[in-house]
């Protein structure tokens, strides 16, 4: 259900939320069970938060309480009970979030190693919040909104500001650098004055973040429509260049002749046009041109900036960037796959033979032919001086491509009749990179005459190269 908010006053909205509640069995079991056993129970964080700034509803309802988790789970015997830890204040009731009143009682910046205890009241629990649009109860028992912090007005405003000594916020949890910047994406808005200047003066604590926690926000921000956002808030407060340097340095460089935008711009472009339905797509259409930052040279001949092997080189930086993030293996490959093959084209007169050669690729690359084409289609929507392709175009492609996918076997290196064994053993040489130069011409040779591919042949074929 959307509520069209605009249209009606913040109160007004209770009954929706009351309703709501009602109608999920669970959440109006917690909410019944903690008010008739005389606990408080409120409404806290990311639903309120995004039911204001959007009008949603989102699935996801945290409820904070005076209950302790010892009290919870003896309220809920017949639910499936889970604890964060003692250290932590948060029980988990068939999956939903209740967590206790808690207060900060040491706090390193670092998420893992905050220490908090018990607190007194709502009000104490709502101070320690890092964002004033988090820091927003509402109770569904009484239907009243606690807004402590002027956090309504910022999700109007569209404005992200910390609660209380910004830089307190800051040092207390540093991942909060980023989190600022993934508000910024889901608001489509702006820093407050003070907020925006103590993070950057303070960005460069970013490089004392988890890589694991840097990648959880990085996968968080592709959810994002418009996820360009995080990553230009990354870069107006300086920390960009902690994450992903590669693209930084892209930055008001020249997208050369056939561009009329930067390379930056041509890449914040790209992922705007994939659906978050495909996040390491999108990712990678963000991050698919970083090589051109390196690769720029002018052509003596015609004079034209160009960028000679910039797939290459952008695979090859962004594998690097991706590892020292802990991004997994799997990721890893995907993305930088992606970015190695984006400059493949197609055209109307390209060959039954040469689609087939393309589609092998990125079948060694574990790539779905979908994605690829995901990331060429925005690719082009990126170019500014040349926008999208027609609806033809596409079309024609999709059907060739459908066409041999589904009809024709995609034949590949692995489907030889020989391999790297009968390799070494017929031409009595050790493992190294000559065994796969002599697999890969005799797969070049296959693709070509496919009848030929048969053991006894093939043994005789590799004595006659010179590799």
């Amino acid at each position: 259900m959307d509520i069209a908010i605009n249209k009606i006053s913040l109160y007004s909205l209770a009954p929706y939320i009351v309703k709501y509640l009602k109608d999920n069995d669970l959440y109006r079991t917690i909410v019944d069970r903690l008010h008739n056993s005389k606990y408080e129970i409120f409404i806290t964080g990311g639903f309120i938060r995004d039911l204001l700034n959007s009008g949603r509803f989102s699935n996801d309802v945290d409820f904070t309480t005076d209950a302790t988790p010892d009290e919870i789970k003896k309220l809920f015997y017949d639910k499936k009970f889970a604890t964060g830890g003692e250290a932590f204040l948060v029980s988990f009731v068939d999956g939903v979030e209740i967590a206790t009143y808690r207060r900060d009682v040491k706090n390193t910046g670092n998420r893992g190693e905050c220490c908090v205890k018990r607190a007194k009241s709502l009000e104490e629990d709502l101070s320690r919040r890092d964002f004033t649009i988090n820091a927003i109860a509402f109770s569904p028992i009484t239907g009243e909104f606690i807004d402590l912090y002027n956090g309504v007005n910022d999700i109007r405003d569209s404005k992200i500001n910390f609660i209380g000594n910004p830089i307190d916020r800051i040092h207390e949890d540093r991942e909060r650098i980023l989190r600022a910047c993934r508000f910024i994406a889901v608001m489509d808005g702006s820093f407050g004055t003070v907020t925006f200047k103590a993070l950057r003066e303070n960005s460069y604590l970013v490089k004392n973040v988890s890589p694991e926690r840097i990648s959880l926000e990085i996968k968080k921000a592709m959810k994002i429509r418009n996820a360009s956002n995080f990553f230009n808030s990354m870069r107006l407060i300086g920390c960009l260049d902690y994450v992903f340097p590669s693209l930084k340095n892209c930055f008001d460089k020249d997208g050369g002749p056939w561009h009329n935008e930067t390379i930056y711009n041509h890449c914040m472009d790209a992922g705007d046009a994939i659906r978050s339905k495909y996040p390491l797509v999108k990712l990678t259409a963000y991050l698919h041109d970083v090589g051109k930052g390196v690769c720029s040279k002018i052509d003596n001949k015609d004079h034209k900036l160009k960028f000679i092997g910039h797939e290459m080189e952008g695979a090859r930086l962004i594998e690097k960037e991706l590892r020292r993030l802990h991004f997994s293996n799997d990721e890893v490959k995907k993305i930088s796959g992606l970015i190695s093959v984006h400059m493949n084209s197609f055209s109307k007169k390209l060959s039954k033979r040469a689609t087939k050669r393309f589609l092998v690729r990125l079948e060694e690359l574990n790539i779905d032919y979908r994605d690829w084409f995901r990331m060429f289609i925005a690719d082009k929507h990126g170019n500014r001086k040349s926008r999208d392709f027609k609806f033809g175009e596409i079309r024609s492609f999709i059907g060739k491509v459908k066409y041999l996918f589904e009809n024709e076997n995609i034949f590949s290196i692995k489907d030889l009749a020989i391999n790297g064994h009968d390799v070494m053993k017929t031409l009595d040489i050790i493992p190294g990179p000559k065994v796969g130069k002599i697999l890969k011409a005799v797969f070049e040779y296959c693709l070509n005459f496919p009848g030929d591919n048969y053991r006894k042949f093939l043994l005789e074929y590799i004595l006659t190269l010179d590799i």
